[in-house]
């Protein structure tokens, strides 16, 4: 990702790992359009128009070749006013669109085919098909789609400044990370007791709000943060006092692991996510966050996704060691009936 004052680019390898065969990227262009109006022009000079302005853009894109013809998009906000109706509900992109920036659509995805199936289960069993019994799918859309209209919108204004994206970066991350450990709550708690029971709470908040949103502690402090953009946006605050205050925001934290020191411009990234990282995360939660919290991020016991690691390693290496038998297999032999175990 590439961004600047009113716009991004994105680049997308599909050969990120040894054993890729695309040699393909996804290369794309989102602009504001109130700063860079559109004039008609083909795709493909836009594009490079905006390419040669940045020196690292130009040499990432010497010798590249289209591989189909350049698409340009006039506006790509909308919202359906409706999503839920009579025998039909729409899904993220049919049922409205902010920006492709933080990949909303997944999230968006995921929660809404939560609900919904959740809901359809329910009808099948009541015979009760009724709108108002999936009111609570639109609702969550709605709510959705209007705080990722929050964090993309103020993402753009960050653009401006290579600190103030820095600061609202920060605001995303915790609360990636918030909405991350809220859904993975749910799941390990399943895999440790064996009951669907577990999922219930998936319809309750504050599992219905993306990225944290329906925890009040967080919203409070993501308020603070999306007023200080709004500022710069408005011309009311300059972009280094809002990246400072931002900072600030997360001095004091205490649903947010202290040893990421994140209110500490000079570190760049968190720690990595590793088994070790984990661990080290999970302990601190555990023994340093309020007990409301931990019972909403880490209400299970490690050992549950030790096993959970555990099996997925194992598990895999099985795949890999059945791929190379098989590959073998077919070099020297024709006619495999491995279609017949398919079930």
């Amino acid at each position: 990702h590439h961004v600047f004052e009113g716009g991004w680019f994105w680049i997308i390898p599909f050969n990120n790992h040894v054993d890729a065969v695309n040699p393909l990227c996804s290369v794309g262009l989102v602009l504001n359009r109130e700063l860079y109006p559109e004039r008609g022009c083909d795709a493909e000079e836009e594009f490079y128009e905006f390419v040669n302005r940045f020196p690292q853009m130009r040499r990432q894109f010497e010798g590249a070749r289209a591989v189909r013809n350049w698409v340009s998009t006039p506006r790509m906000q909308y919202h359906s006013r409706k999503i839920t109706g009579p025998r039909f509900c729409l899904l993220a992109h049919a049922a409205g669109f902010i920006d492709p920036l933080f990949s909303s659509g997944l999230n968006l995805t995921a929660g809404t085919v939560d609900l919904l199936a959740n809901r359809l289960l329910q009808a099948f069993e009541t015979g009760d098909f009724s709108e108002q019994n999936f009111e609570p799918v639109d609702r969550f859309f709605r709510a959705s789609l209007a705080h990722y209209d929050e964090v993309v919108g103020s993402a753009f204004v960050s653009f401006r400044d290579v600190e103030l994206w820095d600061a609202w970066f920060r605001v995303w991350v915790v609360a990636l990370l918030i909405g991350t450990a809220l859904n993975a709550n749910l799941y390990l708690r399943y895999l440790e007791t064996g009951s669907r029971d577990a999922l219930k709470d998936s319809e309750q908040d504050p599992y219905t709000g993306v990225l944290g949103s329906r925890i009040p502690e967080w919203r409070q402090v993501f308020e603070e943060a999306l007023a200080k953009m709004d500022q710069v946006r408005d011309g009311q605050c300059e972009p280094a006092v809002a990246a400072r205050e931002i900072r600030s925001l997360f001095e004091s934290l205490d649903y947010f692991p202290s040893y990421f020191r994140w209110n500490d411009s000079r570190v760049r990234t968190t720690p990595a996510f590793t088994v070790w990282g984990m661990t080290r995360m999970y302990f601190w939660y555990r023994f340093r966050a309020p007990r409301h919290i931990r019972k909403l991020l880490f209400d299970w016991s490690p050992l549950t996704a030790y096993r959970f690691i555990l099996k997925s390693i194992l598990e895999n290496k099985g795949l890999a060691r059945r791929r190379g038998r098989l590959y073998v297999r077919d070099v020297f032999r024709a006619w495999n009936k491995d279609w017949s175990l398919i079930r």
